[in-house]
């Protein structure tokens, strides 16, 4: 019998070298170098791959630097033998069991559970969720062995993680800005607790929620409302190094106040009221009242009946019938705007079922001469709603107020009602409004009156007006490149940040109209995010504490980026 008789056969290694004896002990020699190695396959690898001398062999022999060959390769399989001692496969090298498992370390799961914290607070989702069978098995077949956090986690560690990750993200994006407008309002939860809020706007639009405050033993006066205020100041201050610099509420007779205390306690801040506010008011004195109650009964017969409002869904090109809100803006429209558009197949449906019709309903449908005088009324009330809308954009600013109430004063729609228009106007625009509108790069100061106009330059230090001068003359050393169509539609704080490196103009003057224009016109930001608190603390929710439910307002409205997604709201 012939060959090697059973066991592991030697590794083919061994035949790029000569085994001899040395002091009586078997060893392998390198033909290159002679050195005397060890018998191990490792060992004799590593000469292999290493010796610098059988390199040089190995590429004057085939003309390439062959590192790693068929010898060395073959020095990391082991073979198997045949059936008759042969090599007929290879043994491959055992693979580590982690490679066949999802292994969750603890820092990856901390990781993991403040992912799916966050997902929680970015869309509102209850916490009982968290503990679902169908949620957990999502989980699992999404990372085997991971269990995701339950409900007084995401309630408690996790929310004051991520609340605290939030601060600091809001802390390093005031940290480009240097001064602030703090806005105030109030409002009552669910639970019908007075609530007391303040969000800041920052230059360039950004808007951040900063606090609330639940007042239920402390009446709602100016005075309460100043301190609030001046807590909230001092907060902007100590937590993020910004100053406050405005002020801006709405037009109630104690936040009027309120404004006047903060005046005469920090005259360096400057306050002013809600434009948006006091132009919705405008709509609510254009609107007659007349016409308004003959729509809310047409919108309300078919909001209550079950059958009217069914018979409404089936015909195309309806929507629901809306109805006016003191507390949203831009209702009486919406309502008015809804009622010609139902107005056809308020007609076919009295003409349709009109044994369990209302009579007065079916009059007024079909009154010709109300559905013109709702005509004209919208005709009156969309420049007012544009304006509205234009004016709680988060970026809008003063100077937008004075060119808003000028457009409107221009429109010969709504010339019966000028003084309304002027009366409001002087609540809303003042002189800071003025100088904003100076200096805006798209207004110029366009249509002030001799009075406005130096009303707004009283608010310029004197040594500033002749470049402001220069400013509205186009001249330089403001670059005629900067009054172009496209340069103009740049927002007016990149404007003046632009022109203020240029050389000849002056850094005071681009810094005070940065400072204005950086202001917002209207109390839209806090509105918003008492929005947030609606959608956060429901009736269902009602057990949530003040300070869980801040914390998840604060979360919800840093993580959706400040502003993002208001639509949906």
């Amino acid at each position: 019998m012939t060959g090697r008789q059973g066991g592991r056969p030697p590794a083919s290694i061994r035949s790029a070298f000569e085994q001899k004896s040395v002091d009586g002990r078997m060893c392998m020699i390198c033909p290159s170098c002679g050195r005397a190695i060890s018998d191990r396959p490792k060992r004799l690898s590593m000469h292999y791959d290493n010796c610098p001398a059988l390199k040089r062999s190995r590429t004057s022999n085939d003309g390439t630097d062959t590192e790693s060959d068929d010898v060395s390769i073959a020095s990391d399989q082991q073979s198997l033998p045949g059936p008759s001692g042969s090599t007929s496969r290879s043994r491959p090298r055992q693979q580590h069991i982690t490679n066949w498992t999802f292994r969750t370390s603890d820092r990856l799961k901390e990781e993991l559970d403040l992912k799916v914290a966050k997902f929680f607070y970015s869309k509102n989702i209850s916490f009982n969720t968290s503990e679902s069978a169908h949620f957990k098995d999502l989980v699992s077949s999404l990372r085997p062995g991971y269990d995701p956090p339950n409900r007084k986690a995401i309630a408690g560690r996790l929310l004051d993680q991520t609340y605290d990750k939030m601060k600091a993200e809001m802390r390093e994006a005031l940290a480009k800005t240097s001064e602030v407008t703090l806005v105030q309002d109030g409002w009552s939860d669910v639970s019908n607790s007075p609530v007391i809020a303040h969000t800041i706007h920052a230059p360039g639009g950004g808007t951040f929620f900063l606090n609330s405050k639940w007042v239920e033993d402390m009446p709602k006066t100016a005075e309460n409302c100043a301190l609030l205020a001046e807590e909230a100041i001092e907060e902007a201050r100590s937590q993020y190094g910004v100053k406050v610099t405005g002020l801006v509420t709405d037009n109630a007779k104690n936040m009027q106040n309120m404004r006047r205390i903060i005046n005469q306690r920090h005259p360096e801040i400057a306050v002013w009221g809600c434009a948006s506010h006091l132009l919705n008011l405008v709509g609510s004195a254009v609107t007659p009242s007349d016409i308004m109650k003959y729509v809310v009964a047409v919108h309300k017969w078919y909001r209550n009946h079950h059958n009217a409002g069914a018979w409404l869904a089936q015909k195309e090109g309806t929507v629901r019938p809306q109805l006016p809100a003191e507390t949203r803006w831009n209702s009486q429209v919406d309502t008015l705007k809804s009622f010609i558009r139902n107005r056809q197949a308020y007609v076919a449906i009295s003409a349709e079922h009109e044994p369990e019709m209302d009579e007065t309903v079916t009059q007024r449908v079909n009154s010709l001469g109300l559905y013109r005088s709702i005509q004209d009324l919208v005709c009156q009330l969309e420049p007012i709603a544009e304006g509205v809308d234009r004016l709680q954009s988060d970026s809008a600013t003063l100077a937008d107020t004075v060119a808003v109430f000028q457009d409107l004063l221009d429109n010969q729609a709504l010339a019966p009602h000028h003084a309304t228009l002027e009366r409001r106007k002087s609540q809303a625009v003042t002189s800071l409004h003025l100088a904003a509108y100076l200096v805006h790069p798209r207004y110029m100061g366009q249509n002030l009156t001799t009075e406005e106009f130096d009303e707004a330059m009283a608010q310029f230090k004197e040594d500033l007006h002749p470049q402001i001068t220069k400013f509205h003359g186009q001249l330089p050393p403001f670059p005629s490149s900067f009054f172009s169509a496209g340069m103009k539609q740049l927002p007016p704080t990149e404007w003046w940040c632009g022109a203020a490196q240029r050389p000849g103009v002056s850094k005071e003057l681009g810094d005070a109209a940065m400072s204005l224009l950086s202001k917002p016109p209207s109390s839209a930001s806090i509105e918003r995010t008492f929005s947030s608190f609606g959608l956060v603390q429901t009736k269902l929710r009602n057990r949530l504490g003040h300070a869980t439910a801040e914390k998840l307002v604060f979360c919800y409205r840093m993580l959706q980026g400040t502003a993002a997604e208001d639509d949906d709201e």
